[in-house]
């Protein structure tokens, strides 16, 4: 049981006749036994949701750091990154990524063999009962060793905590231009 610090709204609780007074901040709320009261978990707004997205998104448009993009995931819950598609076409792919060290390889792995530029995300949609975003996202790829570049749109979806923090990270890309970038035969025709 945690105690409730900060600012708390007006209300009341029957079971343990307890009151809390509008806007007191950091004052201790205590029951009637006088007894901290636990911290209530109450999930994010649909607005916190979205702004999380938003600003996880804005942290690869605006290609900021891997650490910088880590602190938009839960330090209370296991955190995972998938990218769909077959294994076999890149090092990234189709494996999930499980726990802040793994994830922090997938960040890793990825800068070490794509770069991006004019990323861009739209048509965000939040559903606060799952506590899930999705958003669609575009921006022109390349692979780092051929210099082979695609343009490319993608979706992620992006699972909460009650804390408004990435528990789980989807991606779902165009793994066909990846696979052909990586081999040199993006735009070529096949023989």
């Amino acid at each position: 049981m945690g105690v409730y610090l900060g600012i708390a709204p007006s209300i009341s609780y029957l079971e343990d006749d307890v009151t809390l007074e509008d806007n007191v901040p950091n004052q201790r709320q205590t029951g009637s036994a006088g007894k901290p009261l636990q911290h209530l978990h109450m999930s994010p707004t649909r607005l916190q949701l979205l702004i999380a997205a938003q600003k996880f998104c804005e942290s690869f448009a605006e290609k900021k750091s891997i650490d910088e993009i880590l602190a938009h995931f839960s330090t209370t819950h296991e955190i995972s990154v998938i990218e769909y598609g077959a294994p076999i076409l890149a090092p990234f792919l189709g494996r999930p990524f499980v726990g802040s060290q793994a994830v922090k390889q997938y960040f890793d792995l990825i800068s070490s063999l794509l770069s991006y530029k004019e990323m861009a995300f739209s048509e965000y949609v939040v559903d606060t009962e799952v506590l899930k975003a999705s958003v669609k996202g575009r921006a022109e790829f390349t692979w780092l060793n051929t210099c082979q570049s695609w343009n490319e749109t993608f979706t992620y979806t992006l699972d909460f905590d009650e804390e408004a923090k990435i528990t789980r990270y989807q991606v779902w890309a165009d793994s066909g231009s990846a696979y052909l970038a990586s081999h040199g035969r993006l735009n070529k025709p096949e023989t």
